[in-house]
């Protein structure tokens, strides 16, 4: 029996000190619930303040400075009558008329003009200017008279097919900045 007697208030003993425990718990949160709202208070409170404060003090200086300088109001926004009338604005730049450009700024200034790369695949490349009208011929020609060969003796050609003297260059579509291959015969 003693030991029962002893259990039981052993257990009365635990169970008093869980419940101060909890109470001691309860408490501190409570504590520390109150003490962040008082923050959250204090530091709405100061802004308030604060803010009302500025707005006087800015109030204040603002009409001083107009006082001051006597500025008037100039309105901000123009209306169009406003803006072609003020004196005050300098005119719009002038829109600059836009002339068609080449495609190829390196290119003659004739747009009738082609400019044709001959390589002959052994160091030697070409550049010649000519028309779309002219033949494989006048071409040879002009690429003989810059390479100091016979126009006889040239060949040009694309890829596997061989061009013919007689065809002209707008024929075959050969047209600005295209690169051709010369081989001698």
């Amino acid at each position: 029996m003693d030991s029962k007697k002893k259990d039981d208030e052993r257990k009365r003993k635990r169970s008093e000190s869980d419940e101060r425990h909890k109470k001691k718990k309860d408490k501190s949160e409570k504590k520390k619930k109150d003490k962040s709202e008082k923050k959250h208070k204090k530091k709405s409170k100061r802004d308030d303040s604060s803010e009302r404060s500025r707005s006087r003090s800015t109030e204040k200086r603002l009409s001083k400075r107009d006082e001051e300088r006597k500025v008037e109001e100039v309105p901000i926004r123009f209306t169009i009558e406003q803006k072609e009338t003020d004196p005050s604005r300098p005119p719009p730049p002038k829109k600059e008329d836009k002339t068609p450009r080449l495609k190829n700024p390196y290119t003659t200034a004739d747009p009738f003009m082609i400019e044709v790369v001959v390589n002959d695949r052994c160091g030697r490349k070409v550049r010649v200017k000519c028309s779309p009208n002219d033949s494989i011929g006048d071409l040879k020609k002009l690429v003989a008279a810059q390479t100091g060969t016979r126009p006889e003796r040239i060949r040009i050609q694309k890829g596997y097919s061989i061009f013919k003297d007689h065809i002209s260059l707008k024929d075959y579509e050969i047209n600005d900045g295209m690169g051709l291959e010369m081989y001698y015969n």
